[in-house]
């Protein structure tokens, strides 16, 4: 049975779909909207996140990578399936657990015991591989000017403006030059970013 009530956005998901898709999408999400909207919007970000691993994944066996489609893909048909804001809402938050402990290692499979504790041990994952994060020079480079835009470095490191032109002028627009530069100007700030 088709539900006719309207789903108003919160606002938190207005900025996630705006840090996704720009201003003009956060704008649309804005206010209420109908079931079919709603899901197609759902529909996208799990489209999103298809496009993600495929483009951000770079080491893993095809098995794997391969795995995480299929889920996705799993998931749009399980949305399109759904007729209400319930529905909608359980998928989402049932799929993206599921995908978040796959990233993390492995799905756990425990519906044959008992009890299990909430803790440490039970959720070490990598029982068939590992995750592990990996900054290229260029990568290291781009996130110090992500945080200086954000203004979020201490006080001793230079506003962006200031960090551009010494990437620019000192280092020649090269993200190892700059990256020296950092270690050497800003130590302590280096060894706490990395």
């Amino acid at each position: 049975m088709k539900e006719n009530k309207r789903i108003k956005a919160w606002i938190g998901l207005e900025f996630h779909f705006g840090n996704l898709y720009g201003n003009k999408y956060m704008r649309e999400m804005k206010g209420t909207h109908t079931i079919s909207e709603f899901k197609n919007n759902l529909i996208k970000l799990v489209k999103s996140y298809r496009h993600a691993v495929n483009e951000s994944i770079q080491i893993a066996d095809n098995k794997y990578k391969n795995g995480l489609i299929n889920r996705f893909d799993h998931q749009i048909k399980l949305l399109k399936s759904a007729d209400d804001s319930d529905s909608l809402l359980q998928i989402m938050i049932e799929k993206q657990s599921e995908l978040i402990f796959e990233l993390l290692g492995g799905m756990p499979n425990r519906w044959n015991q008992e009890k299990v504790i909430n803790s440490g041990p039970n959720f070490k994952l990598d029982y068939h591989r590992s995750i592990q994060y990996t900054q290229s020079v260029g990568q290291k480079s781009d996130y110090i000017f992500s945080l200086a835009y954000r203004n979020i470095l201490p006080d001793e490191v230079p506003k962006i403006e200031i960090l551009r032109e010494i990437y620019w002028r000192e280092c020649g627009n090269d993200s190892k030059k700059f990256l020296n530069w950092f270690k050497i100007n800003h130590p302590i700030v280096y060894i706490d970013l990395f």
